[in-house]
């Protein structure tokens, strides 16, 4: 790639040759408009995966993202990763996170609880089926109560 050019003006002129908008190739390449406005701006860089992808829409070499890497290492025109995760369109946060630990763990209790069950009334098929809806309603209660806090804790 010449030195003159950057990652941000690879992308926008090939972009430009196929006369393709930012909305077209947001849409190629699964990322939203303003991720594309990033991307040539050199607001963001394009993570290994992004590369590959950008390259293969735009017909061009993975070559002219080389210096994509120098730059990265340098620390120039990199974004947080938290912000790069809010430029794809996905944002988590611990709210996201603690639902989904707490999920994990009512479904634990829930099996937990069918488990000792069985071993307590004996492995019938009728006390299986019993143990199994009562462990299964054990899971939904504690999931939706823990969903149903965080989501009151929720700032914002």
């Amino acid at each position: 790639m010449n030195d003159d050019k950057n990652v941000g003006q690879v992308i926008h002129n090939k972009r430009k040759e196929l006369s393709l908008t930012q909305e077209d190739l947001a849409e190629k390449v699964h990322v939203t408009r303003q991720a594309v406005s990033n991307l040539e701006r050199n607001k963001t860089v394009p993570d290994d995966s992004m590369i590959a992808v950008l390259a293969e829409n735009l017909g061009t070499n993975i070559d002219n993202f080389v210096s994509k890497n120098n730059k990265k290492q340098s620390g120039e025109n990199t974004m947080s990763d938290k912000e790069n995760t809010e430029q794809s369109g996905y944002k988590v946060n611990k709210y996201d996170t603690a639902m989904g630990l707490f999920y994990a763990v009512a479904l634990f209790i829930g099996i937990l609880v069918s488990l000792i069950l069985m071993v307590v009334t004996g492995f019938t098929w009728e006390n299986i089926i019993i143990d199994s809806a009562i462990g299964l309603l054990t899971f939904l209660i504690l999931g939706l109560l823990c969903h149903a806090i965080i989501t009151l804790c929720r700032k914002d």
